[in-house]
């Protein structure tokens, strides 16, 4: 059955099923506007069709009464959700050490910590804790790299005859670079 919103006109498609029960409160997606939702009577019983009216073969001709309008049914409207509780006071903060300057301190964090995930430490450690020697292997990795790179090229140059004999193309590279 479609239904459409009151407020907004947004149309639903409703199936009978959930209305064969009763009157239900509806909420609107767009609006956010509760309405009861009632299936029409003559679908209200499925297989049981209204019996078509008689026809009178002679009806005086007056005006015709209005049909009487049914009284809205009354929806039971759900009771409103417990108020949430209120969220945990903040941690007070570590006091403060006497040798931290206020250079060095730092910032509270703004949002909370998130709730999810293994309430213990955290199962991934570092294996040595970044510093010093963490900065030494970077340039160690650096300087190899350069390294790699140099001894590269000192090859190209080296065996530039025979990488030509096996490559004729590379001729062309050596010549563009001024080598040849």
């Amino acid at each position: 059955m479609r239904i459409a919103c009151p407020t907004c006109a947004a149309a639903y498609e409703v199936p009978d099923a959930l209305l064969a029960a009763g009157p239900r409160l509806l909420r609107c997606a767009r609006c956010s506007t509760e309405f009861p939702a009632v299936l029409p009577a003559a679908s209200a019983r499925p297989g049981a069709e209204a019996p078509p009216e008689p026809v009178p073969e002679s009806a005086p001709e007056s005006a015709p009464e209005a049909a009487p309008v049914p009284a809205p049914v009354p929806v039971p409207v759900p009771p409103d959700p417990p108020p949430a509780p209120d969220p945990a006071p903040p941690a007070p903060e570590p006091p403060a050490s006497p040798a931290a300057t206020p250079e060095m301190a730092v910032p509270p964090r703004e949002r909370p910590l998130p709730t999810r995930g293994p309430a213990g430490p955290s199962p991934i450690t570092p294996a040595e804790a970044p510093g010093a020697s963490g900065q030494g292997r970077l340039a160690a990795a650096w300087i190899a790299s350069f390294g790699a790179i140099g001894a590269g090229l000192l090859a190209l140059l080296h065996w530039q005859a025979a990488i030509v004999a096996a490559w004729p193309p590379a001729a062309r590279l050596y010549a563009a670079l001024g080598l040849s």
